[in-house]
């Protein structure tokens, strides 16, 4: 399972020294997030659960919006959003 840490920043969760937030998230309406792999023909088929890269991509909106007006700080967040040492 998952060991639950805190800091002076808050919780947070790791697994084997790998760590990561929880959240609990509650849709306001219907989402449909289509399954390319499954898609065939124009028809689109949808995946059961919220990928990484869903997340990842609402955070970086966000960022675009809070630093529009600092893009060195931008370009910082993002290559660590979108490293490979972020999942």
């Amino acid at each position: 399972m998952y060991e639950k840490q805190r800091n002076g920043k808050g919780e947070h969760y790791s697994i084997g020294g790998m760590k990561f937030l929880k959240y609990k998230i509650v849709n306001t309406e219907p989402l449909k997030i289509v399954d390319i792999g499954e898609s065939k023909d124009g028809e689109t088929s949808s995946v059961s659960y919220i990928p990484g890269s869903t997340f990842k991509g609402a955070v970086i909106n966000k960022l675009v919006i809070k630093y529009k007006n600092d893009t060195a700080r931008f370009e910082t967040l993002k290559k660590q959003l979108l490293s490979e040492n972020t999942m």
